[in-house]
């Protein structure tokens, strides 16, 4: 993630969530290459990481897709790992497969748990895919454990998906014992 220093001016305006004006020009911005007044990439590591306007921040994402910009999954994941964005994470995980990227446990968890529909399903068919992968060797126990209170919760589609991610990762889990 990106720290809080202060940002350059024209970061600063396209962040700006009262200047419309600004975020389409900042927006038009992504799609330009560097040294064509577009944005750099760090520039826009900076913009998805602090705006909290998504059509900005799913443009970032697209366009550091695009250029197959280095560090992008690892920026990405600690995006969907936030329950905040976990509503509004499709287009951040579309990045992340236009990069072939994997999505950590935890991640995983929290798009089954507090994600909408679509982020569900995506999350899900990085799982079918065998890209959800555990950060350290204790995330299995705990997603199965963390899916399986999911499952029994009061939300329909989360249980849902909490069941059928647990049908998944215990079908896989099995195929790895000796």
């Amino acid at each position: 993630m990106v720290s809080r220093r202060p940002v350059p001016e024209r970061i600063a305006k396209a962040l700006d969530p009262l200047d419309e004006a600004a975020e389409i020009a900042a927006l038009q911005a992504l799609k330009m290459v560097d040294g064509d007044q577009g944005f750099t990439n760090a520039e826009m590591s900076v913009i998805l990481d602090r705006t909290r306007s998504n059509r900005l921040r799913n443009a970032a994402a697209l366009a550091l897709a695009d250029r197959h910009a280095t560090g992008l999954a690892e920026h990405l994941t600690a995006l969907l790992a936030s329950p905040k964005m976990a509503k509004a994470s499709g287009t951040l995980l579309f990045a992340l497969d236009q990069i072939d990227g994997m999505l950590p446990a935890p991640a995983f968890l929290n798009l089954i748990e507090n994600g909408s529909y679509e982020a569900r399903a995506e999350a899900l068919a990085f799982l079918a895919d065998e890209r959800v992968i555990e950060s350290n060797p204790d995330d299995g126990e705990d997603l199965v454990a963390k899916l399986s209170a999911v499952a029994r919760s009061d939300d329909a589609d989360a249980a849902e998906a909490a069941e059928e991610a647990l049908g998944h990762w215990q079908a896989r889990a099995s195929t790895f014992k000796p």
